[in-house]
């Protein structure tokens, strides 16, 4: 049985268990990010007066975005270590985990029957393609090791 009560010893669980494949942080931050920009936009779409929708649809939103996007994250990092090349790296991770990301979001709205799913999805596909190449530069600098 592993003990957590040091951060080392939290790590070395996490490196050796199935959280190794996720970006918690990550997935926290966008989840935050991601559930105020649905908030808003369901605000600004609906009846001011009607705010607890939009707020369930920020949470779902968040819920949704930290256990997909710190799975996404944590995977296109162990993309990203496979390659030297720190252009190579981040290019392929962001192809792969944005397209992923974008069927997966696409597909979600439309399955649920979103008024729009394209234009619904549209914000979130933007913002994480463009969030993602910073994470996994940020992510290389402090790994320092390559599994190539």
């Amino acid at each position: 049985m592993h003990s957590c009560g040091e951060t080392g010893n939290l790590e070395a669980v996490q490196r050796n268990s199935w959280m190794k494949h996720f970006d918690w942080r990550s997935g926290v931050i966008a989840g935050v990010v991601f559930a105020l920009v649905v908030f808003a936009i369901n605000v600004a779409a609906t009846d001011p007066v009607n705010w607890l929708g939009s707020v369930t649809a920020g949470l779902k939103q968040f819920v949704y975005t930290v256990f997909v996007g710190s799975w996404l994250f944590g995977f296109a990092q162990w993309i990203s270590r496979r390659f030297e090349s720190t252009v190579v790296a981040i290019t392929v991770s962001t192809i792969v985990c944005g397209s992923l990301a974008s069927a997966l979001i696409l597909g979600m709205h439309s399955l649920r029957g979103t008024p729009e799913p394209l234009l619904s999805s549209l914000p979130s596909i933007i913002i994480g393609i463009l969030i993602l190449p910073f994470v996994l530069k940020d992510k290389r600098k402090e790994s320092k090791h390559y599994e190539v």
